[in-house]
């Protein structure tokens, strides 16, 4: 019903998928399909056993009239059941070669995203995107501006890396996410995704060395992470491709 909790509306709102159009109630269902985008998460999030749990329980659903009031009050409302899934992200190196092209894909799937740019590189970015200026070596610079977000995404790198930029590495990389995860933990964000290296491997000693560094630092914070760990970063533009 209307007053259901978000788990119930959850279920229901991935449930529609699982509503045939030759159903007596698919008109409505199809305009609410239409209506509410699911996500990909949504759409492979019912299980097997829920999936026969919307089947079995289709007949006492419409006997008792709960489907199709929660129907009636997604079609006046026109909004998203899953609010849980939206996600504030505060975003460094959003103008480089990956935040560029991981920004639109979370505002594509209705993320806020806040991102932490250098002075005069807001017109790299797309409209609705907002702008922290400060400095990604300096969590003095941009650490309030973490408070309110659930995710920091940290991007920031030295281009191209290549095992001659040790120095580079050991300037840029390690201090940024340093300052990174000093931030997201005073802020007491929920979530840290940070993009590392795989290892071990023969080559890029400098580059692994400090990206385990950081790795270290993120366990010692205690703050929840996800850490990516690429052999190398390929694409349309970049390394001569």
């Amino acid at each position: 019903g209307r007053n259901g909790s978000s788990g119930q509306c959850r279920f229901w709102h991935v449930a529609l998928r699982h509503l045939p159009d030759s159903d007596p109630l698919g008109s409505r269902a199809t305009r609410v399909k239409t209506s509410l985008a699911l996500s990909p998460e949504d759409q492979s999030a019912l299980t097997d056993a829920a999936v026969r749990l919307v089947r079995e329980g289709k007949e006492e659903a419409e006997r008792t009239g709960d489907l199709a009031e929660f129907l009636d009050w997604a079609l006046s409302t026109n909004r998203s059941l899953t609010p849980m899934e939206t996600r504030r992200i505060f975003l460094t190196g959003a103008t480089g070669y990956l935040g560029s092209r991981v920004v639109p894909l979370l505002r594509a799937r209705g993320h806020m995203v806040r991102a932490l740019i250098r002075p005069g590189s807001a017109s790299k970015l797309p409209s609705g995107i907002e702008t922290v200026v400060g400095n990604p070596l300096d969590a003095g610079t941009f650490a309030d501006q973490v408070v309110g977000t659930d995710t920091l995404v940290h991007l920031v790198g030295v281009p191209k890396p290549a095992p001659w930029k040790g120095e580079q590495f050991r300037r840029v990389d390690g201090p940024s996410a340093l300052a990174a995860i000093a931030a997201a933990k005073d802020a007491k964000i929920s979530h840290i995704v940070y993009v590392s290296v795989a290892h071990p491997a023969p080559i890029m000693k400098d580059y692994i060395e400090v990206r385990e560094a950081c790795e270290a630092a993120l366990q010692k914070a205690g703050v929840i992470s996800t850490i990516l760990r690429p052999w190398y970063v390929l694409g349309p533009g970049h390394g001569g491709r």
